[in-house]
């Protein structure tokens, strides 16, 4: 797809998140360079049907003071196939590039098993 091309009516989407799980083990919007700051990150996949209503990644925690900022605690959608990638925080361009054909692989294998994940 090209920037501005309307959203297909079928077919999967894969939308990513970078969290990481902070002292108290919630699951946060990843932050650069903090002072706490592990080095560490996840790189959380997510396929999602279209043909079915968006159904989101993640919300933010209903705690007090959790604003929506990045750092925010959040919440993950149990609903959504969802893989994660351990990541440096000052990974370079060629772990993602690594990355990618695993999640067509593992996509690949999942439609294989499941043709049904996304008819409409």
């Amino acid at each position: 797809m090209h920037g501005g091309d309307a959203r297909p009516d079928k077919g999967v989407a894969i939308r990513g998140l970078f969290a990481e799980v902070d002292d108290e083990n919630h699951w946060r919007r990843a932050l650069i360079r903090t002072a706490t700051d592990s080095g560490k990150m996840e790189a959380l996949v997510v396929v999602a049907n279209l043909a079915k209503p968006d159904q989101a990644l993640y919300e933010i925690a209903h705690l007090p003071g959790n604003d929506n900022i990045p750092g925010a605690v959040i919440t993950l959608s149990p609903y959504v196939p969802l893989t994660k990638f351990d990541v440096s925080k000052d990974a370079k361009e060629d772990v993602f590039q690594r990355i990618a054909p695993q999640v067509v692989n593992d996509l690949t294998a999942l439609l294989s098993a499941n043709p049904a994940a996304i008819s409409e």
